[in-house]
């Protein structure tokens, strides 16, 4: 039986500057199911930097 797992990493924006993070998401095996391979996604969320106004 093959399925789906969606899941949504919304980032919050601030005004730090720290870099790209990474989010690494996985599954595990439970009552009734098996995870396939690959069990696990890597995510790298870049920093955003706004654009600097100058007057």
């Amino acid at each position: 039986l093959a399925g789906t797992a969606t899941k949504t990493v919304k980032p919050l924006s601030d005004t730090l500057v720290e870099g790209a993070e990474t989010v690494v998401l996985t599954l595990g095996n439970g009552t009734g199911y098996t995870v396939g391979s690959p069990g696990s996604a890597t995510v790298t969320i870049q920093d955003y930097i706004p654009p600097a106004v100058t007057v």
